[in-house]
């Protein structure tokens, strides 16, 4: 599938209401693309990656597959697979989760 002819977007790709995508773009397979994310021109987006809401990828970038940029972000270099764009740091998914878990504190049943 390509949108306008020049830029493709895999299956299971789906692309939040007032999301900007520039030209020269490419967008894997089950990505997600939140609500009002602007994604400048010439970035590569692997598959599995997620954008939440209101994140900004910059011009010529690549992200790699099963990343994650948190909601609010500005993403001014590369992001790798299985990495995360939290609090202006980049991190594995691993360490971002282990954060998401001490910040919520101990279960209660």
């Amino acid at each position: 599938n390509t949108f306008g002819g020049q830029m493709p977007i895999e299956e299971d790709t789906c692309i939040g209401a007032q999301a900007f995508i520039a030209h020269n773009c490419s967008i894997g397979r089950r990505c997600n693309i939140g609500v009002g994310a602007l994604v400048a021109g010439n970035v590569h987006i692997g598959n599995d990656v997620r954008i939440a809401p209101h994140a900004a990828i910059n011009v010529d970038l690549a992200i790699g597959d099963e990343a994650f940029v948190e909601m609010g972000q500005l993403l001014t270099r590369d992001l790798p697979s299985q990495h995360v764009l939290f609090g202006q740091k980049i991190m594995t998914r691993d360490r971002y989760e282990s954060l998401i878990k001490a910040f919520k504190g101990p279960s209660h049943v």
